[in-house]
């Protein structure tokens, strides 16, 4: 819609009483020459500004909770980390020597390098080439953040270095108007001190953030993670900026508290993953580890986990549940109520159990290295509180819960799918459509009132000088010429009159324009609502149809093994995929799920003591007063790995990718395959907070 609020052009008039008119002012000549100069000058002021004052960040959210580090990393000496690492054994036959290396071949770090000494020569810095390198090996904090892939992409910087005090005087003056790569986005105050933010643009895939405050600087990988979705800082990147900025180190860590450990203030290097990275998404599961730290002090690396409060540690027995042979496995405490949340919402379920009821609160879940299993198919051991012969509830739930998880048609696959992408199709409209609203409210109340007073203000000048002037005219014009005057004049004082009455009417005009367009957009939302609630319905119908259908052609199965139901399902997808779920009916209580049927099988055996169990095949995991948290079998691992990676790169299709594979990754899985097996274990206390983590070989 066009809020055009422009008036009609004025009457004509003939040559001869054209002379006697007001003229426009655009056909005034004392306007024309001022004009003609200074419209290149206001144009080019309006490019320089555009181009080289202060830039905008993107639209869009940030695309982190920058609040929120989800690892952080601090060192007394950052090129000394790769090092320091390979001090680790085991570490130390996986990577190669160009992780050593790592700062003089990294691309974004060479093209920073590279940066940085350009804009040293080009605005007479004296920048020292090695300014970067001697960055390096100062101290430092890097805080991480994950992308939606779960890899942690984004990072943030802050180096402290007494050379920098003369960088950060030198940035706070440079002149951002010659320069294409450099641009201001903000700033930040710091002890007092106003700091310029910069933006440097490395390439068209990557514009970091650099800024800097007496001899501190701070380096953010990607400008889009400091936006508040305005185009403008976010209230939470000036904080963190300000926090990195600081001379206060309590401010610094303030940025990362919940990783921060006071016992390893003075290690040489740490790093810390929060459980936000290393649960995976899975964090309901394993709420009792909600962080780990690897604190090396020059000597040695010391491991820790920090336990949440009023959280019990995992139970040990659970251990002797699981089948052996493993390749790496995991034992945590979940939370059962998190989890309930999920099966609240869903329609299907007739019967949903109450999962802190049936299950106990200590779980674990193993991965294998057999032909047959996938790191998409691990084992998932749990414990019921009574066996299903003392509960015949929780017995019946497990079914009803098996046979919603484990769907298996293909009228669901195709059908179901469809009426769901109908639903996502509507729901976007929708979302669209109260994007548009907000947009709308937003732009009826942006009228420049002062703008249009002004206007009116100036008109009303206008129209009061040409009717003096019309007065003086008159009562110096001859009789003749009179009535002509006269009537000019009445015709044009007429024109003033309508464009005042238009001037006045631009306001309701504006208003009125929005309020047609919000009328339209509130209609448009009614009845997509209407859609979404029938389509919603529509999917619900289709959701119980397919349930109904898949029932003869790919029932549930069930049968009685070795004192366990075993309920199992042939999934259409691949001849592989075999879900099955067991549960004990007497003894143990224990619970088994895979999608690869044959571990469960094997889990049954462990219950029925037909098959060994990982904790009595292990000594390191039966060291008295200690808890197993982990289990780590190098040699193990390493042929799940090189499996994994010839599944993702057949030889036929990808010849050249699998030999690159086999030539770089054999050899060091070869070298870990060497290692003996080991245990991560805790001292058994009902502790929380920060608490070594043993490792036992």
């Amino acid at each position: 819609m066009n809020h055009d609020t422009s008036s009609d052009t004025a009457p004509e008039h003939t040559q001869n009483e054209t002379s006697l008119i007001k003229k426009p002012w655009y056909q005034r000549k004392r306007i024309i020459l001022p004009l003609l100069i200074a419209t290149p000058v206001v144009a080019a002021g309006f490019w320089f500004s555009t181009v080289f004052s202060k830039s905008n960040i993107s639209g869009n959210a940030s695309p982190v909770d920058i609040a929120q580090p989800d690892a952080w990393v601090h060192s007394q000496n950052l090129s000394e980390l790769p090092r320091d690492l390979l001090t680790v054994p085991l570490i130390k036959d996986v990577l190669t020597e160009d992780f050593l290396y790592f700062y003089d071949t990294d691309e974004d770090w060479l093209s920073l390098k590279g940066s940085m000494r350009r804009i040293s020569f080009e605005h007479e810095l004296k920048w020292q080439d090695n300014l970067l390198q001697s960055m390096a090996q100062s101290p430092a904090d890097i805080y991480l953040w994950r992308d939606s892939s779960s890899a942690l992409r984004y990072w943030a910087i802050g180096v402290e270095r007494k050379d920098l005090t003369a960088v950060a005087q030198q940035l706070a003056q440079i002149k951002l108007n010659a320069d294409k790569q450099l641009s201001q986005i903000g700033t930040v105050k710091v002890d007092g001190d106003v700091v310029p933010v910069l933006q440097m643009k490395l390439s068209t895939r990557r514009t970091m953030v650099l800024a800097a405050h007496a001899n501190r600087m701070a380096l953010i990988s990607d400008v889009a993670m400091l936006g508040d979705g305005k185009g403008e800082l976010s209230g939470a990147a000036e904080k963190m900026l300000k926090q990195i900025l600081s001379s206060n180190v309590k401010d610094q860590r303030a940025i990362a508290s919940d990783l921060v450990s006071s016992d390893n203030e003075n290690s040489t290097q740490s790093i810390a993953l929060s459980n936000r990275f290393f649960a995976q998404g899975y964090g309901a599961i394993m709420p009792h580890v909600q962080g780990l730290r690897f604190d090396y002090d020059g000597s040695a690396w010391r491991s820790q986990a920090r336990l949440a409060p009023e959280t019990s540690q995992p139970d040990a027995q659970i251990w002797q549940q699981v089948p052996n042979n493993a390749a790496w496995c995991v034992a945590t405490t979940i939370d059962w109520a998190q989890v309930q949340k999920s099966l609240d919402g869903v329609d299907a379920l007739t019967q949903k159990p109450n999962l802190s009821a049936v299950f106990q609160p200590t779980g674990a879940a193993c991965w294998y290295a057999d032909a047959s299993s996938s790191v998409t198919q691990p084992l998932l051991i749990g414990q019921l509180n009574a066996p299903s012969d003392k509960n015949p509830a929780s017995a019946q739930a497990l079914n009803e819960l098996f046979n919603w998880a484990v769907s298996t048609n293909k009228t669901y696959l195709t059908d179901v799918r469809k009426a769901a992408r109908a639903l996502r199709k509507a729901q976007n409209q929708l979302s669209a459509l109260e994007s548009e609203q907000k947009s709308l409210e937003k732009e009826a109340k942006n009228f420049n009132q002062k703008a249009w007073a002004q206007r009116k203000k100036n008109h009303k000048a206008d129209m009061a000088d040409f009717e003096k002037q019309m007065a003086q005219e008159e009562s110096n014009a001859s009789a003749e010429l009179l009535p002509q005057i006269k009537q000019r004049n009445q015709e044009t004082l007429k024109y003033y009159e309508s464009e005042l009455e238009s001037i006045n009417k631009e306001p309701d005009e504006y208003a009125k324009g929005y309020k047609e367009d919000l009328a339209k957009n509130a209609s448009k939302q009614s009845e997509t609502r209407a859609l979404v609630a029938k389509l919603s319905d529509a999917l619900k119908s289709e959701q119980a149809r397919a349930r109904e259908q898949s029932g003869p052609s790919f029932a549930l199965n069930s049968k009685s093994l070795n004192g366990m139901t075993v309920l199992s399902r042939t999934l259409p997808i691949t001849e592989r995929t075999n879900p099955a779920m067991a549960f004990a009916t007497a003894g143990s209580g224990a619970v088994y799920f895979s999608l690869d049927a044959a571990l469960v099988e094997r889990g049954v055996a462990v219950s029925a003591k037909t098959h060994p169990n990982l904790f009595e095949s292990v000594p390191a995991m039966q060291v008295a007063g200690q808890i197993p948290y982990f289990y780590f079998n190098p040699s193990k691992f390493s042929t799940a790995f090189m499996q994994e990676g010839h599944k993702a790169l057949p030889i036929k299709s990808k010849g050249k990718l699998r030999s690159a594979f086999d030539y770089h990754m054999g050899s060091r899985m070869s070298a870990l395959s060497a290692h003996g097996e080991m245990t991560a274990t805790m001292n058994q206390s009902d502790k929380s907070g920060w608490q070594i983590l043993n490792w036992q070989k």
